[in-house]
């Protein structure tokens, strides 16, 4: 998206910081069973593995109840 700022300098923006941009398909797909995006989930699983490079000891492990939370089975 482009604009003119206040001094007349042609400024742009991502369409998808505005309203203008269509709807993520992942979002209507899933109607709001899912929080997350697979993108950002495969992303967060590589950047644990790399902190796991860095660090050798094992993560904490943590297994919370799905149900307590609202959790998607």
């Amino acid at each position: 998206m482009y604009y003119h700022d206040d001094g007349g300098k042609l400024r742009q923006l991502p369409i998808a910081w505005t309203s203008l941009s269509a709807e993520d398909p992942v979002v209507v797909t899933g109607a709001g069973r899912s929080p997350f995006k697979l993108a950002d989930l495969l992303e967060l699983a590589h950047l644990l593995e790399q902190l796991q490079a860095d660090d050798p000891g094992p993560l904490p492990q943590h297994n919370p109840d799905p149900d307590a939370h609202g959790g998607v089975k």
